[in-house]
């Protein structure tokens, strides 16, 4: 009996040699854009290092919430969970000039109230967005920090919560200050203004 012969390597410069180079190149080029597309996601959808993704805004989410067990907070006239729900019926319905009025004060000065509503309409009103509160840490103060620039706001709340926007699931903080008894937040609205 004689056996078959084994097969014989593509000749190199042959045609089987160069489709074979070719397929492992779309390979390698179909991961190099898979693994781009998923790192561009996770920056649109939430960029950390910058924190609050989506709707709560690019600023130092590792920033320490700096608490003063002597400190008697000031008056709140709502619970974080009663803002959170509102928060989160204001990016659904699109109500941007619920979100623009609870901005803190902080971001409207930095970046103008403009800015901030373009901001809005364009990167924050989601209607599939969700939030799971996890836990409320605070008050206390805290630096936010964003567009090389720092403001130290007293009454903070750190929120840790799940965040379900634009399809994808993030867990992470969530910035919260007292402002005359009424809760705000903070966004990255884009460049500052001078000044």
């Amino acid at each position: 009996m004689i056996a078959p012969a084994a097969p014989q390597p593509p000749v190199p410069g042959s045609e089987p040699q160069k489709r074979a180079g070719a397929s492992r190149t779309a390979i390698w080029i179909a991961a190099a854009a898979l693994l781009l597309a998923v790192v561009v996601i996770a920056v649109i959808v939430w960029p950390e290092g910058s924190p609050t993704a989506g709707p709560v805004a690019r600023t130092d989410a590792e920033a320490p919430l700096v608490t003063d067990p002597a400190h008697v907070p000031l008056p709140l006239s709502e619970d974080p969970r009663d803002f959170l729900a509102g928060f989160t019926t204001a990016v659904q319905n699109g109500d941007v000039d619920w979100l623009l009025g609870r901005l803190n004060p902080a971001v409207t000065q930095r970046y103008g109230a403009e800015q901030c509503r373009a901001y809005l309409r364009s990167s924050v009103i989601d209607p599939t967005m969700r939030l799971q509160l996890s836990t409320v840490t605070g008050p206390g103060s805290w630096e936010w920090s964003t567009d090389e620039r720092s403001t130290v706001v007293d009454e903070v709340y750190r929120v840790d919560a799940h965040r379900f926007l634009r399809g994808s699931e993030t867990t992470g903080n969530l910035w919260l200050a007292n402002v005359d008894g009424r809760l705000t937040w903070f966004a990255d609205c884009g460049t500052p203004q001078r000044g």
